[in-house]
């Protein structure tokens, strides 16, 4: 099972499976995008509930990731 690159948390992905995954219908923000490492970039799945937090509060998301990204 994936990991969301920001929390770390199971993401739900079930993209190689035979099921649509919950993704394909939800909008990921660009800015949330935009956080991800380059090696995560169109490999990476951001789960639901960080989707949600961004989404909330953009600027309250990226200060909190950012402070913990050298934490993981």
């Amino acid at each position: 099972m994936k990991r969301c690159p920001f929390c770390h948390e199971h993401n739900d992905c079930s993209v190689q499976s035979d099921q649509a995954c919950w993704c394909f219908n939800t909008h990921v923000p660009s800015g949330l995008l935009a956080l991800l490492s380059e090696g995560d970039v169109n490999r990476a799945c951001v789960c639901q509930q960080c989707i949600e937090k961004y989404r909330r509060s953009p600027v309250i998301f990226e200060r909190h990731w950012r402070s913990n990204d050298n934490k993981h």
